[in-house]
């Protein structure tokens, strides 16, 4: 057989491997999608998935600046669903999601070319399964919110930056692009540039095509970047770059009163669904500071300093948080800010099979990045250098499940390797594998140590307030007695009032006016107690008449 024979042969093994780990990631996305349609989450959109879809609704009606500030949120995002919105009203959410789910396995597919080309097809195709049925990754996909898109486009950048094939500017150039695309969804994908720039400072063999190289990833970047950035300076004659939402989520993540959970952020129940109102609230606190009016730079840099205070005034407390955030970043919990994905989990038939889960990916892919940088390959010392670059951009602010899937892919190329590697080496004597699965244990081990647990509560509560609103009061009387019987002390008076209220009209009076007399009792706003003592005198004299 001739080599071109080989090489075609080779090529139409690799499609059709391609073709089936495509099919065979897309399969339990499209199950949970249809699972997830069923779920009252699924249609009425709460938080982050709120605020995007609202915002690309503005855009999709005229408002094609999309607002008259810099941008608050990641644009990207936004001005999708605005583009889906014009191809169709009515399914423009589905249609996102749907575009989610086949991009999920197409970056499944990623994962294989990337691990064939590193370390063999056997270790491409693990790889890639276990992103196939990486639960989390199943479960974003299907979310509407702008991770898995980030997941893509940055997997999708390293597959063709670290390619194998002949060197060429117009592959930096696209990298470039697909970066930029991640920035301006991501902004703090911007930090993993440095560690992107290597492949080809690295690649290349004259200082000239080095150079050349360079200017074609950042041309590519500026291409998608600068609009948002010149779009930002039009509107408000401010210079920023994506969003001034840093300095914030710096302040908030990088002090004592963070544990690094959502839990530790929610200290009001009054508005579950609504964050739009942060926005205007962190501008609002930063120019009653300054005592005038901020452009949003400057609001980002008010906001910058106070968490930067922070850190020079306690030291050692920061020090021990910024410790824990890294702890947390490879740790085997899915850190929710939105929907809890372990009350997803425990509701879906699909998430609650033992499917892959972090905790198997990230001890994995650490022993598998340790092996193959003894094996001083340089692309591998690329990828090492873009895992800490983007570990460093997450722990730096909010260490949450979803701001870590989009390296999740990458992992899954080493944690492939380090399967097929362990395979190959029980073949061997038993003094020489020791020290590697002692290793391999150990990781486990640090990865599957809880660290941290969150409640479903928040999001049971979300749950509750969307069955109030669509006049399901026994299903919202039940969401709201297991939360207020499992944390008693937690939420504010307005939680006991919905639970009330929804008691009330699902015709329990008797109880309606014993939470009501709690909620009483609990309120310590003057005009809220004398509402409550008139809704109070109304259920006393309904009370009276029936009996």
């Amino acid at each position: 057989m001739t080599v071109n024979a080989i090489s075609s042969n080779e090529k139409r093994a690799a499609f059709a491997i391609s073709l089936l780990i495509f099919i065979v990631a897309l399969c339990p996305r499209l199950w949970f999608l249809y699972e997830y349609s069923n779920h009252p989450f699924y249609s009425t959109l709460i938080l982050d998935s709120n605020y995007y879809n609202v915002w690309g609704q503005r855009i999709a009606a005229g408002d094609l600046a999309g607002g008259s500030t810099a941008y608050w949120a990641s644009p990207f995002y936004a001005y999708l669903i605005a583009i889906f919105r014009v191809v169709s009203e009515t399914s423009a959410t589905f249609l996102v999601r749907l575009l989610q789910v086949v991009l999920g396995a197409v970056t499944c597919v990623l994962v294989y070319r990337m691990g064939e080309e590193r370390f063999g097809r056997r270790a491409g195709i693990v790889g890639a399964i276990m992103l196939s049925f990486y639960s989390f990754s199943i479960y974003m996909d299907s979310e509407l919110l702008k991770n898995s898109l980030a997941a893509f486009t940055l997997t999708a950048s390293f597959a063709i930056i670290s390619s194998n094939r002949k060197e060429s500017f117009g592959k930096v150039f696209a990298t470039g692009v697909l970066l930029g695309a991640t920035v301006i969804n991501m902004p703090g994908a911007l930090l993993l540039t440095p560690a992107i720039m290597l492949f080809p400072l690295l690649g290349t063999k004259t200082v000239q095509r080095r150079l050349l190289s360079l200017v074609c990833l950042c041309v590519g970047m500026a291409l998608v970047i600068a609009p948002v950035t010149v779009r930002n300076w039009v509107v408000e004659r401010d210079f920023v770059l994506t969003t001034y939402t840093g300095g914030v989520a710096f302040f908030i993540s990088n002090n004592t009163s963070f544990d690094g959970s959502i839990n530790s952020l929610i200290f009001s129940t009054a508005s579950t669904t609504d964050i739009s109102k942060e926005e205007s609230n962190t501008r609002v606190r930063a120019e009653a500071a300054a005592g005038r009016s901020l452009k949003s730079s400057e609001i980002s840099a008010y906001w910058f300093d106070g968490g930067k205070k922070h850190v020079r005034d306690y030291p050692l407390s920061t020090l021990i948080l910024f410790l824990k955030k890294n702890a947390m970043f490879w740790n085997w919990y899915e850190i929710s800010d939105n929907i809890d994905f372990y009350y997803i989990k425990g509701w879906s038939h699909l998430l609650r099979l033992p499917l892959v889960s972090f905790g198997v990916i990230a001890p994995l892919a650490i022993f598998g990045l340790i092996i193959a940088l003894l094996t001083r390959k340089k692309e591998c010392a690329c990828d090492a250098a873009i895992v800490v670059s983007y570990m460093f951009s997450v722990t730096l602010f909010m260490v949450y499940g979803r701001y870590r899937l989009p390296i999740v892919p990458l992992l899954c190329v080493y944690a492939g390797h380090s399967v097929i590697f362990a395979l190959d080496r029980l073949r061997g004597p038993v003094k020489s594998i020791l020290p590697g699965f002692v290793l391999l244990l150990m990781l486990a081990i640090a990865c599957n140590v809880t660290i941290i647990r969150t409640s479903t509560a928040h999001t049971r509560m979300i749950l509750a307030d969307i069955y109030k609103k669509q006049n399901k009061f026994n299903e919202a009387v039940d969401l709201y007695r297991n939360i207020i019987t499992e944390y008693p002390h937690r939420f504010d008076v307005q939680l006991r009032l919905r639970y009330a209220y929804s008691l009330e009209k699902s015709g329990r009076l008797n109880e309606a006016i014993l939470q009501y007399e709690e909620a009483l009792l609990q309120s310590a706003d003057l005009k809220l107690a004398a509402d409550i003592r008139t809704v109070l005198n109304d259920l006393y004299e309904e009370r009276s008449v029936r009996h």
